[in-house]
């Protein structure tokens, strides 16, 4: 019987085999794989162990080659899926453990059907390129949330370690966002609310989040927002700000901003204010700073993103320094 051998990396280490293999061959049922353990056609250093042996960095896999996809012939444990596109990825810091994006506006990190193209894709496909012989079963992927049309830092998981420390820290992180606002901010606010999920209507697809009272639903979001530029657009009073926030709720930003009566400009599933013509086509937030303590996997202890273009101009246009 011929065999592939696949070499495991540290980032396999301490995995149970069977999941990894589910990873590895995700066309084979978690039955099939079992059934060939016990019959010798998947082993561990040419022997036959148990399903739920934990793997060892540099172990050898043996795969019976009528199990594989073609491209594992050149161990390749993942098929490329590079997908196509023209988007440049602005990398402000990479090392063997995370890669720090300066997302673009527009993009979803995670895609919400077949063909969309999103982030974690195009992170993921590059990382297997660069990649492919390192690990089995690890995969990059985004570390937290940004929605579609917000901008700024987001990190990527780049090792098993980066990914745990990261995880495991970010209640000790400072994530700093620039908004524009809707009204006249005069002076700091600091906003504590609860926030749950708005109900979905029928056949729709996305999903927002509102202001509760019912503290068995919600869950506490914090913010800090400090005006720093005044401004106006098409008649109406604008703010650029800067939010702090201290917690990491889906929409947080938006949501409690709205909540509070300075909704972001143009943010057309909160801004309820009138008129609807003195909005842009879009809304303007842009995660610019993220600040963590000192760490075990070298991450810059403060990372800044620069504006995009669009963002930048919209500002010269319309707003000017608070005095």
């Amino acid at each position: 019987m011929d065999f592939v051998q696949i070499k495991t990396g540290a980032d396999d280490a301490g995995r149970r085999l069977d999941r990894v293999l589910r990873k590895l061959l995700p066309d084979i049922s978690l039955g099939e794989i079992y059934k060939c353990l016990r019959k010798g056609t998947i082993k561990i250093n040419a022997k036959k162990v148990p399903q739920n042996y934990h793997i060892n960095e540099n172990d050898v896999l043996f795969l019976a080659s009528f199990l594989l996809p073609e491209t594992l012939e050149e161990k390749a444990p993942r098929p490329n899926r590079k997908p196509e596109q023209n988007l440049k990825i602005d990398t402000i810091f990479e090392n063997e453990h995370i890669r720090i994006i300066n997302k673009p506006y527009g993009i979803s990190v995670h895609k919400a059907n077949q063909k969309e193209i999103s982030l974690a894709e195009i992170i993921s496909a590059e990382y297997e390129e660069k990649h492919k012989n390192d690990s089995l079963s690890f995969t990059a992927g985004p570390l937290h949330r940004l929605d579609k049309n917000t901008s700024g830092i987001i990190v990527f998981s780049q090792s098993l370690k980066g990914a745990q420390w990261f995880s495991q820290n970010q209640s000790e992180f400072t994530k700093e966002y620039l908004g524009i606002v809707q009204g006249r901010i005069e002076s700091p606010q600091y906003w504590v609310d609860l926030i749950d999920d708005e109900p979905k209507e029928s056949g729709s697809a996305y999903k927002t989040v509102r202001i509760t009272s019912d503290e068995k639903a919600g869950k506490e979001a914090r913010t800090k927002c400090i005006p720093l530029e005044y401004g106006s657009f098409k008649g109406t009073p604008i703010v650029l700000c800067r939010f702090c926030i201290e917690t990491g709720r889906k929409h947080q930003i938006r949501a409690q901003s709205a909540y509070h009566g300075f909704p972001l400009l143009g943010d057309s599933a909160y801004n309820k204010l009138k008129p609807k013509s003195a909005q842009p086509e879009r809304f303007y937030l842009h995660a610019f700073r993220l600040i963590v303590p000192a760490n075990p996997i070298n991450m810059p202890e403060i990372t800044e993103a620069p504006l995009p273009d669009d963002f930048r101009q919209f500002l010269s246009e319309t707003c000017k320094a608070c005095n």
